[in-house]
C-alpha cells in the first residue's frame, strides 16, 4: 500500500534534466522513468535550462554543475531562480571544496554525484521536494524568518519524512525499527524539538543510511552564525550533532 501511494505521488513530478554528457543524461532518463517520475525534458545548455525552466516550469530540476557553452550550471541554477521558486538538485562529478563553494552560494536543495545509486537520487529529489513542501506550509503572508533554532528542527523533520517515504516506511514502521515512539517520529517530523545524538543513530539504522549520510547532506547551516545561534541553548549529545554537520560544511 505505501509503496503504490509512493510511486503515484512520484509519477506526478516532473523533473527537468539539464546534463551535456549524453550517456549519463540517458542513464538519468531511464533512472528517472524507473523510479516513476516524469521527465519534462532533457537540456544540455545552461541557456536552455533556463528556458524550459521559466517556459514550462517543471516541479525540479536536475542540474550537472559543469555544461557546454558560456553558461555553467551555477550560473543557470541562479538565473532560474530569479525567474522561479524551482527546487535545483545538481548531479555532479565535481565534488571538490572549490566547487562546492561556489555551488552552494546558488543555494540548492542537494547534491547527487556521480556515479549514482537509485536510492540516491529518489531520496535527494524527495528531500529537495519535502523541504520546499514544509518551508511552503510555514511561510504565512506576514511570517517572518525563522531562528535557526526553530527552522533546523523544522527542515530535518522534513528530511526525515523524505528518507522515510522512499524506504516506503509508515511513521509505525520507523518508529518501530528506530526503538523509537510513533509519536516521538510524529513529533520530530513535524519539527517540535532537534533529536539527540542517541535519537539520530536509532534514525539511521530505522532509515538503513549511515550516520554521516543522515546528518552530512544537512546543510540548512548557511553560516557559522547559523551553527552558534543553534549551539546555544543544545545539550552536549546535540552539541556533537552539530559538530558532525560543521565538518561536513568545511569538507565538500
Amino acid at each position: 500500500m505505501a509503496r503504490n501511494a509512493n510511486r503515484r505521488r512520484a509519477e506526478a513530478q516532473r523533473i527537468l534534466v539539464v546534463e551535456d554528457n549524453a550517456i549519463v543524461a540517458l542513464d538519468l532518463q531511464r533512472a528517472l522513468e524507473r523510479l516513476g517520475y516524469s521527465v519534462a525534458g532533457v537540456v544540455d545548455r545552461g541557456e536552455d535550462a533556463v528556458a524550459a525552466a521559466n517556459d514550462d516550469p517543471p516541479d525540479l530540476v536536475l542540474m550537472d554543475i559543469v555544461l557546454a557553452g558560456e553558461m555553467d550550471g551555477v550560473e543557470a541554477a541562479r538565473r532560474i531562480r530569479d525567474r522561479r521558486e524551482l527546487p535545483i538538485v545538481f548531479v555532479t562529478a565535481h565534488a571538490d571544496g572549490a566547487t562546492f563553494g561556489r555551488a552552494r552560494s546558488s543555494v540548492p536543495d542537494g547534491y547527487v554525484l556521480k556515479p549514482f545509486e537509485d536510492f540516491d537520487l529518489r531520496a535527494a529529489i524527495e528531500i529537495a521536494l519535502e523541504r520546499r513542501r514544509a518551508a511552503s506550509r510555514a511561510r504565512g503572508p506576514a511570517s517572518e524568518p525563522a531562528a535557526p533554532g526553530e527552522r533546523l528542527p523544522r527542515e530535518f523533520g522534513a528530511r526525515v519524512r523524505a528518507l522515510r517515504r522512499v524506504r516506503d516506511l509508515t511513521q509505525a514502521e520507523l518508529a518501530t525499527r528506530s526503538a523509537l515512539s510513533v509519536d516521538g517520529v510524529r513529533r520530530l517530523e513535524r519539527g517540535a524539538y532537534s533529536p539527540s545524538l542517541a535519537t539520530l543513530m536509532r534514525l539511521a539504522k530505522g532509515l538503513g543510511v549511515s550516520l554521516e549520510q543522515l546528518i552530512a547532506p544537512h546543510t540548512e547551516f548557511d553560516s557559522v552564525e547559523d551553527v552558534v545561534a543553534f549551539l546555544r541553548t543544545r545539550s552536549e549529545e546535540e552539541v556533537l550533532w552539530a559538530g558532525g554537520v560543521l565538518r561536513a560544511m568545511f569538507h565538500r
